[in-house]
């Protein structure tokens, strides 16, 4: 039965790396693996095409130039998969994990590997403004808030910055959701609700960023926040799923028919990248509705990707099969170091001549087969010298069987209130 097919069993959390695995008691999503992976591909796609002028020269650099569109599929997957166990814990009268829990789990994810990759590039090639008086602010994920500061560092990093703030406001954010809500039904409408709310003010924010003529603004969370309410939009509608013994009509419906989904994906991107006359470059002179439709085109074609692996993610089809390939799941557990790595791999190879050993007309595809497979070995060695092993800590429970209550765990329990 279809709704049998909407989640992973929560037994096959312990079969994951403990980069992905999910929080004690929660089901694992395992297409989501992949997912990464491609949404780390896009970002590889596009820097390599700004490294190599293919953004400009080729005929399809206007869609390598968008291929920026993997930023939103990651802060899409960030959304649904951190909020979820919140959602999920409210709605089921259990105790959610502590705030300590958390902030360790998200802190072991982002911050050592960026440390690691951050020093190692300062040192050789070496980057911009590190190794300063302001180097804190790149080590603080600081960056993305000056304009001066915003493509120094590794410039990708202001995504980065993002991701952290949405972690410190995330459980605060889960407890004012609870309060406002009783549980079951009426918990799925408040918050669906307060998300759209809390969109139309990521929009006003938007429209000040512009008139006050930043574009530094945009790289900030008020302004991207509406991509993780997307996010945390599917992860409430995956919960209210997965509680009935039947899914309704139109989940059903996509369900059955994933490459749907990916085929309007694929053709809100193509749309988006080719009839707005977007800039191919690092330019910032986007009208607003250029920017407003850019930015809506990625969010929907963000979700629509990622709906197979919500919904249904046992149901088959060969868009599943592609997610469940294992090659792709293995890059995309290691995916946070091609994101890191990738575009000073990228600008290396470019400047040791990699391309010159080619054809003209093949040069994009052979410097981003290079990148690729430097910048996977890059995060091979950085996911299983240093990630992994510090990740396997994030699930860790304190000792002494949880007699201690903290602030962290009375933020917690006011979420299942």
């Amino acid at each position: 039965m279809l709704g049998a097919m909407s989640v992973a069993p929560a037994h096959a959390a312990g079969q994951a790396s403990p980069s992905v695995a999910p929080p004690p008691g929660n089901p694992r999503f395992g297409l989501f693996d992949s997912l990464r992976a491609i949404a780390a591909i896009c970002v590889l796609m596009t820097h390599v095409a700004y490294t190599s002028g293919a953004n400009y020269n080729s005929a399809f650099g206007s869609l390598l130039a968008q291929l920026t569109v993997g930023v939103p599929i990651f802060f899409i997957i960030s959304g649904f998969l951190l909020y979820r166990p919140f959602f999920a814990a409210r709605v089921e009268g259990r105790e959610h994990r502590s705030l300590r829990s958390f902030a360790r789990s998200r802190l072991l994810r982002i911050v050592p590997a960026y440390w690691l990759a951050l020093t190692v590039l300062a040192i050789g090639p070496g980057l911009k403004g590190v190794f300063t008086e302001d180097w804190w602010i790149y080590y603080g994920f600081a960056q993305g808030y000056s304009a001066d500061t915003v493509v120094k560092g590794l410039p990708q990093a202001w995504s980065l910055g993002v991701e952290l703030a949405f972690y410190v406001c995330l459980p605060f954010l889960a407890v004012g959701l609870a309060r406002l809500s009783r549980g079951g039904r009426d918990a799925v409408r408040t918050d669906l609700l307060a998300l759209g709310a809390l969109v139309l003010c990521c929009q006003a924010f938007r429209v000040y960023a512009h008139l006050d003529g930043s574009p530094f603004l945009f790289q900030t969370l008020p302004a991207t926040f509406d991509w993780f309410a997307l996010g945390m939009a599917l992860a409430v509608l995956s919960v209210a799923v997965a509680a009935r013994e039947r899914p309704p009509g139109a989940v059903r419906f996509l369900a059955a028919r994933p490459g749907l989904s990916w085929i309007g994906a694929v053709v809100t991107f193509v749309l988006v990248a080719t009839l707005l006359d977007l800039p191919r470059g690092l330019e910032t002179e986007y009208t607003f509705a250029q920017r407003s439709l850019q930015h809506f085109g990625f969010g929907l074609a963000a979700v629509l990707l990622c709906l197979p692996a919500v919904f249904g993610q046992e149901a088959g089809g060969l868009t599943r099969r592609l997610l469940a390939n294992r090659g792709l799941a293995w890059l995309g557990t290691v995916s946070y170091g091609v994101f890191l790595y990738n575009l000073h791999v990228a600008d290396w190879l470019q400047g040791h001549g990699l391309t010159e050993l080619v054809p003209p007309g093949v040069r994009y595809g052979w410097l981003m087969l290079g990148t690729l497979l430097v910048a996977a070995a890059c995060a091979a060695v950085s996911y299983y010298g240093l990630e992994r092993p510090l990740l396997t800590l994030k699930h860790r429970r304190r000792g002494g069987g949880g007699s201690r209550m903290g602030a962290e765990d009375a933020l917690a329990r006011a979420s299942i209130r």
